[in-house]
């Protein structure tokens, strides 16, 4: 079923932002430091194995953690997948898909679509948890991108 799928704008070139959001192991650095930071801030990431398939364990201050694997990173067609067994927010079956498309060369929009079986909440309050989380991505994403495109590039080379 799915949960929500919504889109966002950054005024970045794509080809800072979709490195931002690939680097599955770097979820942590997207969440920015001025506190538009989601409801449970990420203590760390851990990452095991490299490409599809990779696993990440992310580790929440306070909650429990989320182990998430990945399914699909398309480098040519800018496209992000994957899928946990289960969220603590209620979410058995999850899945999401991020795509990237260059609206023009200074500007990208981001598309994410979330699926998956609601457990313990309806469907309208899952996507009133999972729309500021991704919120708090694209802030991160923009705070990186459009205030400090020095920092982006050097994300961008790290995680190459």
């Amino acid at each position: 079923m799915e949960l929500i799928n919504i889109a966002a704008s950054i005024s970045a070139p794509v080809e800072i932002v979709w490195p931002l959001f690939s680097d599955f192991g770097g979820a942590d650095r997207l969440f920015p430091s001025d506190g538009v930071a989601p409801l449970v801030p990420i203590r760390m990431v851990h990452v095991e194995g490299d490409g599809i398939g990779t696993i990440r364990t992310i580790h929440f201050s306070g909650a429990d953690p989320v182990e998430e694997r990945l399914t699909r990173c398309d480098h040519n067609a800018l496209i992000m997948e994957y899928e946990a067994p289960s969220l603590p927010i209620g979410v058995e079956d999850y899945s999401a898909r991020i795509a990237f498309e260059r609206e023009t060369t200074d500007n990208t929009v981001i598309d994410y679509t979330a699926r998956g079986v609601p457990t313990f909440q309806t469907a309208p309050e899952l996507r009133d948890l999972l729309t500021p989380l991704f919120s708090a991505l694209v802030a991160g994403a923009r705070q990186i991108a459009e205030q400090s495109p020095a920092t982006a590039w050097k994300l961008q080379k790290k995680a190459a």
